[in-house]
């Protein structure tokens, strides 16, 4: 069953790494709630300064690369399809984003026997330029919310 499951996320992840937008929905599994008792749910963080802090599943940038995609470019695709829907005032991932800081942290397992997740202390470093393949439409909270 998790070998199904992992199969199933890292061939979503390789269809929008090599086909930008139009493979788009296949990656809609990698944050469903089969996918998380796999691997682990990834996530996106706005940190300070505007740097935003990704944290991927082992598996999936290790099948990423052994399919002969560079580490930018996965973590790129996903944003690509996850971060418009990250609805913020303090970064607008609807618009494109001119040398956007990442910081990209590893989901593993602690150990092989283990089903403990955990994610990395140690991180990389990059700048990409951001732009959208889609658009959601976020909602501002009224000035009197309380």
């Amino acid at each position: 069953m998790q070998r199904t499951l992992h199969a199933a996320f890292l061939a979503a992840v390789m269809a929008l790494v090599s086909s930008n937008a139009t493979g788009a929905n296949e990656l809609d599994i990698a944050w469903g709630t089969n996918s998380s008792s796999a691997d682990g749910n990834p996530s996106i963080t706005i940190g300070p300064n505007r740097k935003l802090m990704v944290v991927l599943p082992k598996p999936v940038l290790q099948g990423a690369e052994s399919a002969g995609f560079s580490t930018q470019a996965t973590v790129q695709s996903f944003l690509q399809k996850y971060g418009p829907r990250l609805c913020s005032q303090i970064l607008d991932l609807n618009a494109p984003q001119k040398d956007l800081k990442i910081e990209l942290r590893i989901l593993d397992r602690e150990s092989k026997e283990s089903r403990l997740l955990v994610v990395s202390p140690e991180h990389e470093d990059f700048v990409l330029d951001y732009i959208p393949t889609n658009r959601v439409h976020c909602v501002a909270p009224s000035e009197n919310v309380s």
